[in-house]
């Protein structure tokens, strides 16, 4: 992100970052993904597989991005490197978070605490990707307003599942 002209704030709630980039006057529009790897280690053998170790609960374990936070990353970085490439044609301060242990919630309450919108710029628009395997590759499930909870696999194969959410199917490209 530094690379790209954001400027970083790290350990935001002890391990969260926070990456701003100004341009101008305008709206700030918040990407939000996840950051963390899970305490588990990847078997598939592959060369790019994940070796690396951590102390979790007191005891050293491998940690590996298992459940689609790698996609997440590299879709958050993508999205940084597209906005920044178009910055001729928007006006306004992006604001990148990177939230670890999602799935229990702690970080997100720890930079919150920490100070996450008082700190930093209050969104005006939020932004959140997570790849669920239970819908189609062409389908986009959205919500306007914040969502209680995120829909699961075992909810949510329909928009209908997703509460208010809806569906869009926009055509597959080659």
């Amino acid at each position: 992100m530094r690379a790209l002209g954001f400027e970083v704030t790290e350990h935001v709630g002890k391990t969260g970052l926070v990456a701003i980039y100004k341009n101008g006057d305008g709206p700030t529009i918040m990407v939000r993904t996840e950051l963390d790897a899970l305490p588990m280690e990847e078997k598939t053998g592959l060369a790019y597989a994940s070796h690396d170790k951590t102390v979790w609960q007191g005891r050293e374990t491998f940690v590996a991005h298992s459940c689609g936070h790698d996609i997440h990353m590299a879709s958050w970085v993508g999205t940084a490197r597209t906005l920044v490439g178009l910055k001729d044609q928007w006006r306004g301060t992006l604001m990148f978070i990177a939230q670890p242990a999602e799935e229990i919630v702690a970080a997100a309450k720890a930079m919150l605490a920490d100070g996450l919108f008082t700190r930093f710029p209050k969104p005006d628009f939020g932004f959140a990707l997570h790849a669920n395997g239970a819908v189609a590759h062409d389908t986009v499930l959205y919500h306007v307003g914040s969502l209680p909870r995120m829909p699961t696999a075992s909810t949510s194969n329909s928009a209908a599942a997703a509460g208010t959410a809806r569906r869009l199917r926009q055509p597959s490209t080659p």
